[in-house]
Formats: C-alpha cells, sequence, structure tokens
C-alpha cells in the first residue's frame, strides 16, 4: 500500500507581517533594506488597496524626509527616492487599484554597523490623508 505524507507543501515565502504597514488603503510592505559599499538601499512595495489615487514620496527636504535610524540612534535622511520609473528629493505616481508599484529608497554615505535598523521611516502625501509616515521597527539588512 502507499502512504500518504502528512506534510503540507511550502507555500512562498511571504514578509513578516511587521514589514507591511498601511495606512487609509494604502500598503506599504518593505521587502528588504541592503547595505552595498557606502549606500543602503530599502526596497518597498506600494499598493492602494482602495482606490486610484496620486500618492507623493519624499526622502529629502527642509521639512518632509523619509529616514533611517541605526541601533546607536544615528539618523540618516534619504538621498532620493526612486517610485515607479522616477527619482528625486520627491516623487509623485498615481497608483491603480490593486496593483504594486515598486519603489526605493537610498541612503548614500551610510555605513551600519550590526544587522538591523531600528527605524526605516517613509513619508508619503495624499490629497485625502495630508502628509502621513510609516514606520517600520527592528529591520534586518540584507546581505
Amino acid at each position: 500500500p502507499t502512504q500518504q505524507s502528512d506534510s503540507v507543501p511550502a507555500s512562498p515565502s511571504l514578509p513578516p507581517a511587521s514589514s507591511v504597514q498601511s495606512n487609509k488603503g494604502i500598503s506599504f510592505q518593505l521587502n528588504s533594506c541592503k547595505q552595498e559599499s557606502d549606500t543602503l538601499s530599502c526596497e518597498l512595495l506600494i499598493t492602494d488597496k482602495e482606490q486610484q489615487r496620486k500618492l507623493t514620496l519624499y526622502s529629502s527636504g527642509s521639512r518632509r524626509f523619509s529616514r533611517i535610524i541605526d541601533n546607536q540612534g544615528n539618523q540618516f535622511v534619504a538621498s532620493s527616492v526612486t517610485f515607479g520609473w522616477k527619482t528625486s528629493s520627491y516623487v509623485a505616481q498615481t497608483l491603480a487599484q490593486n496593483v504594486g508599484l515598486k519603489t526605493f529608497l537610498a541612503f548614500d554615505d551610510v555605513q551600519i554597523q550590526g544587522d538591523t535598523l531600528a527605524l526605516v521611516e517613509v513619508t508619503a502625501y495624499t490629497s485625502e490623508q495630508k502628509y502621513f509616515s510609516i514606520q517600520f521597527r527592528d529591520v534586518p539588512l540584507s546581505l
């Protein structure tokens, strides 16, 4: 007789729950933060679950910026944001409902000691919500 296995087939790997944050129907999924040479880059997938709408992301500026804080308390402001096909200090894109758009935050001249970041904070704007921030804590660094 044949034996049946009780093992469950492996499901595709999903990011930990803490790596997905939402605000008013917009999902921010932090996929990775990687140190390469003197640049740290964080990759996100941003999806509007409710509607098509315009979203602006900020890397650096006088009042609006995205940042990381390392485990020693050092703050670094993002040098640029790539949102869809545009790269600048701030970028606006229209998100199609339920379609993710890849995003990168670059932090230049950064050398992180250790294997985690205490905080990754992304600053954004929509006409309905105005300015808001999404925070990810205890973020592992990828190799």
